[in-house]
């Protein structure tokens, strides 16, 4: 029996945002299908929500606050892809809940903000019914099923990484081959994770990007040996920031983001603009050692490596080009998932 009878009232679950550090394009299977893939990256304090209540009939209601919409359907069946909600809907058909519900989901940032944002909707989703199965998911099954959804039956481009780092969170170097992906969870000596904590500085460039459009380029890139070229120095500039971390070398991995940035603009035009180089380098001028725009680019979240003082004079000097930054501290426990009451608030 894959759902249990009980009468849970409402599940709850909420899966964090991450920051991709380094390796990213090499999580593409057009890449590791014939060379190992690995990446780097951590999950931060901001998340991705979803609500769950089950009702006695077959009725299906789901509301996205980001979206500022609902949808309303009798039965499962009678769900149809409607442009605004096809993630949602490819999911709830692989998961083929027996019961009706109503499903609420909001962000704490922005869509197409560049920090795995999809991939973490349908994580956090799948952890609310998660609470309803007899037989339970594992987070490698989680991880699989977010994929499975996106990229397979939504056709969605894109590589691996999000759906792994979300749902274990915590900093991680993720392996990817041909035949399986390993999640490499990272011991960070707790002094180094809180320095990084407080030079690493987040900034919305107010800008949402079409992660699909950019990733399709690569994917067809990735067959040029150019492209596998900057793969594989992206790939190596993964592995020793890794190195740096574990030995607490942080202005050297702040030097190395800077590395990341500007093999990671070789992939494709798209990823970055006069615009945004134009702020990368007035972060640069204000005391950044390093930094990225992180997800596939062409706008979302810049991350900054600012050591000492000088990250509350460049958070002023970026707020004054408009840019919205704000700090964070990383999140270690991925994606989470109980039961509660029904409360009055829920509507």
């Amino acid at each position: 029996i894959d759902w249990n009878e009980n009468e849970i009232l409402i599940s709850k679950s909420r899966s964090p945002l991450r920051i991709s550090f380094a390796g990213g394009g090499t999580d593409l299977t057009s890449y590791f299908y014939n060379e190992e893939g690995v990446v780097l990256n951590a999950t931060i304090n901001k998340f991705t929500h979803a609500i769950l209540e089950k009702n006695n009939s077959d009725q299906i209601n789901i509301t996205s606050y980001d979206l500022d919409s609902t949808i309303k359907a009798k039965s499962l069946d009678s769900l149809e892809y409607d442009g605004k909600f096809d993630l949602i809907i490819s999911l709830l058909k692989l998961l083929k809940p027996n019961f009706g519900f109503s499903l609420y989901t909001y962000s704490d940032v922005p869509m197409g903000s560049g920090l795995g944002g999809s991939a973490v909707l349908l994580s956090a989703i799948i952890g609310a019914f998660n609470n309803f199965r007899e037989n339970k998911y594992t987070t490698y099954e989680i991880a699989e099923l977010a994929f499975h959804a996106e990229r397979i039956v939504m056709s969605l481009s894109g590589g691996w990484q999000d759906q792994y780092a979300t749902v274990f969170g915590g900093f991680n170097y993720i392996e990817f081959k041909n035949n399986e992906n390993i999640v490499n969870p990272l011991r960070i000596n707790d002094d180094v994770r809180t320095e990084l904590e407080d030079s690493l500085l987040l900034c919305y460039t107010g800008i949402n990007h079409n992660s699909g459009k950019i990733h399709d380029k690569q994917k067809k890139n990735m067959l040029n040996d150019k492209e596998k070229e900057y793969a594989n120095i992206s790939k190596d500039i993964a592995y020793q920031m890794k190195s740096r971390l574990l030995k607490g070398d942080l202005d050297d991995f702040g030097e190395l983001l800077n590395k990341s940035w500007e093999t990671k603009k070789q992939f494709s035009e798209d990823i970055s603009s006069s615009y945004l180089d134009e702020i990368y380098d007035y972060a640069i001028t204000n005391g950044a050692i390093g930094g990225k725009l992180l997800g596939a680019g062409g706008g979302g979240y810049f991350i900054f490596y600012v050591p000492d003082l000088k990250k509350i004079s460049l958070s002023d000097a970026l707020n004054k080009k408009n840019l919205a930054c704000e700090h964070f501290t990383f999140d270690n426990k991925g994606l989470r998932y109980w039961i509660t009451k029904k409360s009055n608030s829920v509507k």
